[in-house]
């Protein structure tokens, strides 16, 4: 996944329910929309939040429980 000419590698085989990742972010608006598509393309259900991690600003990213 690329946000701003950075190339992320997010191990989405290893990302499950209730669990999280951060991904730092100048534009969060902008990365969410990335992430969201990524996440859709592998049916993964998050929720994206703005966020302030160690003072850097990105968005963290949760993968919540989809039941079928």
């Amino acid at each position: 996944m690329q946000i701003h000419t950075i190339k992320f590698n997010v191990e989405w085989s290893k990302f499950k329910p209730y669990s999280s990742f951060f991904i730092p972010a100048l534009n969060w608006k902008y990365a969410k929309k990335i992430i969201k598509e990524e996440c859709v393309k592998r049916d993964m259900l998050v929720v994206i939040r703005l966020s302030i991690e160690n003072g850097i600003r990105g968005v963290r990213v949760w993968r919540v429980y989809k039941s079928k």
